[in-house]
């Protein structure tokens, strides 16, 4: 084992946990045959390159990270604050090899060795800044940008909180991340759900996908698809993402073959489980290797601003705490010059000696950025942190006859609207064709789900009777339509659960948003008559849009429209419909 800095404290890494987005899979690396580390910035260079020789010579892999502090040792005139004592500039394990996985899902032997098997523990999240603080600096940033001092300032802050993070906390946020990563030593734990490639290189290729640019999630499919075509055509965001792509341009210049720099892929929209970002692709070619790239290119463009040196000096200036391993970058050497690392947003730490963690978020500051706007979306960018990255399913019901599968292609449009959501892989061909194949004697329900990874199960069963009229009972406490599972069908059922024990149990509980508006029941989707005429609310108002629901609304038979609590004694007559049962008659008590 090899540390270079005498004064540096020697962590043991013992697990390090890195997902290839180009093969679909994880790489776990453990039991390492070399640990390479510093906490002196004049070393950092030097200690990066040993890894790289190491990894060339050895035959070796290398993983860990590169914390942000470092920067001052790739280039004196970069600022930062002192590094953080708690955590390396550099740290890197080298190992003779690892093991791929497929999934997460079957590694159930990694999780019960992290941290001697402790579960996660929960974390009461605060901000180290007041939210006034904050706005206040993004004031006094403004006016620094306004005096032509600098263009755009990456102004962050950090979120802290008694508890660890470690492999649950991984498996819980990072699973679905392109870049998701776990580092586990002996002082602490790296969890990193980052959806953002520094660069990527094999051989003399490099590839940079800086990113810039921000919108939240829509939960049904309308929302979302309107929240980004929003971002795909916002001047503001699309200005900020070109800055950094051109800073990127520029950096990659200095390294890259005469006239090899190319702009791909400009302003791409891409869906993560909370919000919209914007991405640009840049290539190059350069015969140079991973540390000449990171002096070139560290800290990453869109986490500093533009210029540079100017934005990193008002960074220093501004905010309040080191970064530490938060916006440095994570990732992998390979023998012939293979590497690939990530920009660590989306990351937490914790320092396992005071039992404390770290979380760091931030926003691109811009001459015309409006103070409490940059606050919702920093906050909007900690949603990661209670996000669930369940293997949960997608589920289809239906009802087949003879005669074949009643409104399948509606069904079949739906789930792969639903896939595309949530991003799993969905052969609807395939599908489509094992449905139609379906031979029944009599009137049945068949239930489809689908897997992440596309895998799908058809199961064909009875449908249980149900009496004429349904009794049906609002139920007393609301639900929030600011989350995805009541737009889509899934089996995630907790909130239908939850209705459910809230009624008597000869009643099919009916749900009322957090507005006072009714939704559908837990298994139908509502019609109510009003002056003879038939109302469905709107799929807004949180509700499954109904395959049935459809196409009656398409048919004029339906029409939408919000129903608050207020007015259900108005109500002439209720109905229930999906397409297992159709129209069923209900009775409000």
């Amino acid at each position: 084992m090899r540390r270079l800095c005498r004064t540096a404290v020697f962590p043991m890494l013992s697990k390090i946990v890195l997902r290839d987005p180009d093969e679909g899979c994880w790489y776990v690396y453990e039991q390492p045959v070399q640990v390479v580390t510093t906490t002196c910035l004049g070393e950092v260079e030097a200690t990066l390159q040993a890894v790289e020789d190491l990894v060339e010579t050895q035959g070796w892999f290398a993983a860990g990270f590169v914390s942000y502090e470092a920067a001052a040792g790739f280039d004196a005139k970069l600022a930062t604050h002192s590094p953080d004592a708690l955590l390396p500039l550099v740290c890197f394990a080298l190992f003779d090899k690892r093991t791929q996985l497929q999934s997460l899902g079957n590694s159930a032997d990694l999780a019960a060795q992290d941290s001697g098997g402790i579960h996660e523990s929960q974390i009461n999240w605060h901000l180290t800044d007041s939210p006034g603080s904050y706005e206040a600096r993004v004031e006094l940033i403004k006016q620094r940008i306004a005096a032509g001092e600098t263009y755009q300032v990456n102004l962050t802050t950090q979120l802290q909180g008694e508890g660890q993070v470690n492999f649950d906390t991984f498996r819980r946020i990072a699973r679905d991340a392109p870049y998701g990563a776990y580092i586990e030593a002996d002082t602490f734990n790296i969890v990193s759900a980052s959806p953002e490639l520094f660069f990527q290189c094999n051989r003399d290729t490099v590839i940079c996908e800086p990113m810039k640019g921000t919108a939240p999630r829509g939960f049904s499919t309308s929302q979302d698809q309107h929240q980004a075509q929003w971002l795909q055509h916002s001047a503001k965001n699309r200005a900020e993402n070109l800055m950094i792509t051109d800073m990127v341009r520029n950096d990659l210049g200095r390294v890259a073959h005469p006239g090899s720099v190319e702009t791909k892929n400009l302003f791409a929209v891409n869906a993560y489980p909370t919000v919209w970002q914007m991405t640009s692709t840049v290539t190059a070619q350069t015969p140079l290797g991973v540390t000449d790239l990171f002096r070139a290119l560290f800290p990453g463009a869109s986490i500093t601003g533009a210029p540079k040196r100017a934005s990193m000096a008002f960074i220093n200036q501004f905010e309040t705490t080191a970064r530490a391993v938060y916006t440095g970058a994570i990732g992998m050497l390979a023998p012939g010059r293979s590497a690939r690392f990530s920009i660590a947003i989306r990351t937490a730490w914790s320092d396992k000696q005071r039992h404390t963690s770290f979380y760091g978020a931030g926003c691109g500051i811009v001459w015309d950025s409006d103070a409490a706007a940059e606050l919702a979306e920093l906050q909007l960018k900690t949603q990661v942190l209670a996000t669930e990255s369940s293997s949960f399913r997608l589920i289809e019901t239906m009802r087949a006859t003879p005669d074949g599968v009643f409104l399948l292609d509606g069904h079949l449009t739906r789930l792969q609207s639903s896939a595309d959501y949530f991003g799993f892989a969905c052969d609807l061909r395939l599908i489509k064709a094992e449905l139609s194949a379906l031979q029944v004697m009599e009137t049945v329900k068949v239930r489809l789900t689908l897997a992440r990874d596309g895998r799908f199960d058809i199961e064909v069963a009875g449908i249980p009777s149900q009496p004429l009229p349904q009794p049906i009972m609002l139920t007393p406490e609301s639900v929030n339509t600011q989350q995805p599972w009541l737009y889509h069908k899934t089996t995630c059922r907790e909130v239908y659960e939850t209705a459910s024990s809230q009624v008597p149990v000869e009643c099919e509980a009916v749900l009322v948003n957090n507005e006072g508006f009714v939704t559908e029941s837990v298994i139908a989707n509502i019609v109510y008559q009003l002056d003879g005429q038939l109302f469905t609310p709107p799929v807004d108002d949180g509700l499954l849009p109904g395959i049935l629901r459809s196409a009656e609304v398409a048919a004029g038979k339906v029409l939408e429209r919000s129903l608050h609590v207020s007015q259900v004694d108005e109500v002439e007559r209720w109905f229930l419909l999906n397409t297992l049962r159709g129209w069923r008659e209900a009775s409000l008590r």
